[in-house]
């Protein structure tokens, strides 16, 4: 079962945890729609660590263009899945708010 976390404090959270049971946490940071060289990613950061979290989040701030972003793939069940199949641990899925609250952008 790979663990959804919504927010940076659970993220956190999660990750205090898994470091207090003296697990060593590998963060594989991305913006979805998972490719070869994302997997690639995957399976180097199960080379230097015990648990693997990937996140995904299309950052608006990345995009020059709004219709650049809003056209950005979002595949998020098939990156779930190929996640899954590559032993990820957690997946960081935090919405827009809770990376940019109100009035933060």
């Amino acid at each position: 079962m790979i663990e959804h976390l919504e927010t940076a404090a659970k993220a956190q959270a999660w990750s205090e945890g898994e470091r207090a049971e003296g697990h060593r946490v590998v963060l594989v940071p991305t913006m979805g729609a998972l490719h070869d060289g994302h997997l690639r990613l995957v399976d180097v950061a199960h080379e230097h660590g015990d648990r693997v979290v990937v996140s995904i989040f299309v950052n608006p701030i990345q995009f020059n263009r709004t219709d650049d972003f809003d056209h950005y793939p979002r595949t998020m069940a098939d990156d779930e899945t190929k996640c899954v199949d590559h032993g990820v641990h957690a997946l960081f899925v935090p919405s827009r708010s809770a990376m940019y609250p109100p009035g933060s952008t």
